[in-house]
């Protein structure tokens, strides 16, 4: 269990300091480690348990930046078998889930039938966290857990829409990306410089198309200065680059996912976790 939490720790590093592709060696490396690991040792202890399900939980979203590339780590369990996890985590299970299974299929295979589409499309629609027996909006840790349950379920949905190519009509997607900074920016209310993981603003804010929700996509990020973390510089850097991509691009064609984009652009190969 040392070993695993070392690792974790190294990669908080990395998500600090913002060096470029410097993360990959270490996913790589506790990866193996688990891999050597019997599943049954992180069920010996609370914490043992904890530790195996922060990193598998950031796994199946850091997967979202192998897509594109030729290399990419085998599939990890998202959940211990017999450890029931909170149902008051800021990230849903269910959602959770879905993301890490639309990514393990989009790494084998780029492009998914229609059947394992239609599937998903349905599960990620029906993903919506069950809404808590303590929720009181006058509470404000009952209210932030409400507003980051919300808002990973909208970005999810989002995420698979837009790198499905079932992105649909763009108006119902900044429609979907307005949602999601509504809640962003609740939580910013509720908590000076809350800090929702950089995975869930990268997948809402590459999506924001018009003035106003680029604006207070701007404002959002600036916040984020005051953490004095790299990666989130790194990550608006390459929101800006992906936003001039896409508004000088040709009309009439779906954007390029972003995830295909950052493949591309080896000096923002940050960790989003």
């Amino acid at each position: 269990m040392a070993s695993l939490a070392t690792l974790c720790l190294w990669i908080l590093i990395h998500f600090i300091t913002g060096t470029p592709g410097a993360w990959r060696e270490v996913i790589k490396v506790t990866r193996n480690l688990l891999e050597e690991t019997s599943i049954d040792t992180w069920n010996q202890s609370t914490t043992a348990a904890l530790t195996y399900q922060s990193f598998s939980s950031a796994f199946a979203l850091v997967q979202s930046q192998y897509l594109g590339r030729l290399e990419f780590p085998a599939p990890l369990k998202t959940y211990l078998p017999g450890v029931e996890m909170s149902k008051s985590q800021i990230m849903p299970a269910q959602s959770l889930e879905l993301v890490y299974s639309f990514n393990s299929k989009l790494l084998q295979a780029p492009c998914l039938s229609p059947e394992e589409l239609d599937q998903l499309e349905i599960e990620f629609a029906l993903s919506m966290p069950e809404p808590s027996t303590d929720f009181d909006t006058r509470n404000t840790d009952s209210a932030m857990v409400h507003h980051h349950r919300s808002l990973f379920y909208y970005a999810s949905l989002l995420y698979f829409k837009c790198n499905s190519g079932r992105r649909g009509p763009e108006q119902e997607i900044q429609s979907m990306v307005s949602r999601c900074v509504d809640h962003m920016e609740h939580l910013e209310l509720l908590q000076n410089n809350s800090s929702p993981n950089t995975w869930i603003y990268a997948a809402v804010a590459f999506e924001a198309a018009t003035p106003e929700l680029r604006y207070r996509m701007r404002h959002l990020f600036s916040k984020r200065k005051l953490l004095g973390i790299a990666t989130w510089d790194t990550l608006l850097l390459a929101v800006e680059e992906v936003w001039m991509r896409r508004d000088t691009a040709h009309s009439g064609f779906a954007p390029k996912p972003w995830t295909r984009v950052l493949a591309e652009m080896p000096e923002f190969d940050v960790i989003l976790y």
